[in-house]
């Protein structure tokens, strides 16, 4: 009986010493903030979302310090700490490498054939470029950001009319082969003025695509199909989208073909897939698309401020707005939000006069922190690429902009 006794009060004292163990919230800030020290952006955000004390935690100054370091290895202006706090200047000073408000890119220059390059697709440390019927691709060395070798793709007969980068892991077409390989390894597809589409994958093309009767204008942003994207859609100068088929041991040409869409009487020139249906007009010339949800956005030809003529080419995401026509000499940037302009960017090389026409911008990319130009005149094509993400001479004064 007494050891029955016994035993009950030690279990009674166990259980009151496990009950009054630490737990992660009696810890304080400043101890949270020290065990984040290992966190990454994202799981940073996610902690903040939590509840209020991680919230407190991941908000405080020394977890901003350390991020702001890690990303542009330096510390942040005692000034710009004082006046907005580590967070708030680490995100000004995010906000404003992905609006370009800096003059000092880093960057390379490179001229290519004397023919316009027409599309340009910037991802990772790859430029994709397209001019006439030839498909090239560049890669960027880093840590330098500077010019890398070139691979020349072969296989349409006339000009490139359009190009799409997608991941192999959007497809099953790729799924056996692409197991073993970079989990981010992309396919290209064009399209083109000799009326084919061609799949390109690994250096060489992969699929051919038939049965437009005219040029093939437009690709879809987007692969289509309930959480596999196994179609593609085309358009036209037959007025028509057409539906075919990526899935794994579909032949290439017409058999991939699975539907005909009629209903346009003119060229498709633009494609983006949709939530909804429906048909509506702007005034003058879309020069982009994009649907979100059941929305959908159009940018017509329209004459801003800063150009010489129509904007034929545009760039939209969160942060900017980037802008170009034919007839500049460059690009300009504008915050998405308020419309102003945060800087402009020559395309052509060197000073070509203040009564010289300009070279033009042939084709733009942006990805992020990142703008590739292309500009051709004079016998000769050129191509610009530069990044802002570690710029910091800033393009407006101190007292007007973050630096």
């Amino acid at each position: 009986m007494a050891e029955s006794v016994e035993k009950s009060s030690t279990f009674m004292v166990r259980n009151r010493a496990w009950s009054s163990e630490t737990t992660i919230t009696d810890m304080n800030v400043d101890s949270l903030s020290q065990c984040a020290t290992f966190l990454n952006l994202q799981e940073v955000s996610n902690m903040a979302m939590t509840c209020n004390l991680f919230k407190k935690v991941a908000y405080s100054d020394p977890i901003w310090h350390r991020l702001y370091r890690e990303h542009w290895h330096r510390e942040i202006p005692a000034a710009v700490s004082q006046k907005l706090g580590a967070r708030d200047a680490y995100l000004a000073r995010h906000k404003s490498v992905n609006q370009f408000e800096f003059s000092d890119p880093i960057g390379f220059d490179t001229f290519t054939a004397s023919k316009p390059v027409d599309h340009l697709i910037i991802d990772n440390n790859t430029i994709i470029f397209a001019h006439g019927p030839w498909l090239r691709i560049t890669n960027i060395n880093t840590p330098f950001l500077t010019k890398g070798s070139t691979v020349m793709l072969n296989g349409h007969t006339e000009r490139i009319t359009c190009m799409r980068l997608f991941s192999a892991n959007e497809t099953p077409l790729f799924q056996r082969e692409s197991q073993s390989d970079d989990d981010d390894e992309k396919f290209i597809l064009t399209s083109s003025k000799d009326r084919s589409i061609r799949l390109w994958w690994k250096g060489s093309c992969y699929k051919t695509f038939r049965g437009h009767s005219g040029t093939v204008s437009a690709l879809s942003d987007e692969l289509l199909g309930d959480g596999v994207g196994n179609i593609l859609a085309s358009g036209g100068d037959d007025g028509t989208v057409r539906l075919w088929s990526l899935e794994a041991g579909v032949k290439s040409g017409q058999h991939a073909l699975k539907a005909t869409l009629c209903g346009h009487d003119k060229t498709v020139k633009l494609m983006s897939l949709a939530n909804c249906v429906g048909m509506t007009s702007v005034p003058g010339l879309p020069v982009h698309m994009k649907c979100h949800e059941t929305m959908l956005l159009i940018a017509s030809v329209a004459e801003l401020d800063g150009h010489r003529g129509p904007v034929n080419l545009l760039h939209m995401d969160q942060y900017k707005v980037v802008t170009a026509g034919r007839k500049d000499a460059g690009v300009n940037v504008w915050e998405a939000n308020t419309g102003i302009q945060t800087n402009s960017l020559l395309c052509e090389y060197g000073d070509q006069g203040e009564n010289a026409a300009p070279n033009g911008c042939s084709a733009l990319a942006v990805s992020k922190t990142r703008i590739v130009t292309a500009s051709y005149g004079h016998g000769y094509g050129l191509m610009r690429f530069r990044d802002f993400y570690q710029a910091f001479s800033p393009m407006f004064e101190p007292n007007q902009r973050f630096d």
